[in-house]
């Protein structure tokens, strides 16, 4: 059961992290099984907590670290850094 519970929440995050119409990742990462992930799956809650906490630049950097899991994934660094900057471009406070 708790295999199961992680393993989906791996899939959500993926899912999230390649849909173009998500990118409030604040909302992902505070729910209780996301939170899981860094026990059995911590690259991918690595990853996405990126998105949220790195800058731009940082962001772009770090990628090289997942490079394995974004194959894996079929995630490019092009995707993942417009991604960001999505993100980056929705928190601004205006």
């Amino acid at each position: 059961m708790q295999a199961d519970i992680e393993n989906d929440s791996r899939r959500c995050v993926i899912l999230a992290i390649k849909a173009v119409d998500v990118i409030n990742f604040a909302e992902l990462l505070a729910l209780p099984a996301i939170k899981q992930l860094t026990q059995k799956h911590s690259k991918v809650s690595s990853l996405l907590n990126l998105f949220t906490s790195a800058s731009a630049q940082d962001f772009k950097t770090k990628l090289s670290e997942y490079s394995d899991l974004m194959s894996n994934e079929g995630l490019t660094e092009h995707e993942l850094v417009i991604k960001k900057s999505y993100v980056e471009i929705c928190t601004l406070n205006t």
